[in-house]
């Protein structure tokens, strides 16, 4: 191993489940940082018990509906509006990450070309935030999609960003943690979780969220 891991969970402010769960990681250590929903009901407890405990950052949430036809500063203003929220709530928010498709306005569901990576580094250098936009392009990007990242990661470099080097979304099975460990890449490797601590009916991803809670709790997948 030569990188170094930083694990952080989605999703803070969806539910009691994913909230207990990721309180549970954060207090026991195995956690860099957490990211809330902050438009979610469950938000303002969850942060309040979290604030102690690790970093929180800002988990973006855009619908399409806000995309569509929307100006650059309109955007701008809308993820802005989220991180005050946090702000405004008495927590200093340590980051701010959008998913993938969201960031590069990828996939089928994707409304905006481009995503809103300009947009996401402006408000980033705004209230000076570390930004989920890995170094290494990831993987399955088409030629103009690199390139774009390319220009977004130096436009981050020269806002004074702190960016992971390496981004991975997909956690690991149990028997495949030695592995990932072994060939962690050279730099700050990101592991985006989605962790609950329990099973909840009205979540399509839950019995995903359990086992990635129960993996983590271990202590498998510490930072390190």
């Amino acid at each position: 191993m030569t990188g170094s891991l930083r694990v952080v969970a989605d999703d803070v402010g969806q539910s009691a489940a994913i909230d207990d769960g990721v309180t549970q990681l954060a207090r026991a250590g195995h956690l860099s940082a957490a990211s809330v929903l902050v438009g979610a009901p469950g938000a303002s407890m969850a942060m309040a018990a979290l604030a102690d405990l690790v970093p929180l950052g800002v988990h973006v949430q855009l619908t399409a509906a806000e995309l569509v036809g929307a100006t650059s500063d309109q955007v701008t203003a809308r993820i802005a509006a989220q991180v005050e929220a946090m702000i405004t709530a008495g927590h200093c928010p340590a980051h701010l990450d959008l998913h993938t498709s969201a960031l590069y306005g990828l996939g089928p569901e994707a409304v905006r070309a481009g995503g809103v990576l300009a947009e996401s580094i402006e408000v980033a250098a705004r209230y000076r935030l570390r930004l989920r936009l890995p170094r290494r392009a990831p993987d399955g990007l088409t030629s103009t999609e690199a390139a774009l990242h390319a220009r977004a990661v130096a436009a981050a470099d020269a806002a004074g960003l702190v960016l992971p080097d390496v981004l991975v979304t997909e956690v690991p099975d149990a028997a495949d943690v030695a592995d990932l460990l072994v060939d962690l890449p050279d730099g700050e490797v990101e592991l985006v979780t989605h962790p609950a601590a329990r099973a909840d009916p009205a979540d399509p991803l839950s019995a995903e969220r359990v086992r990635q809670h129960a993996l983590l709790a271990t202590g498998a997948l510490a930072p390190r």
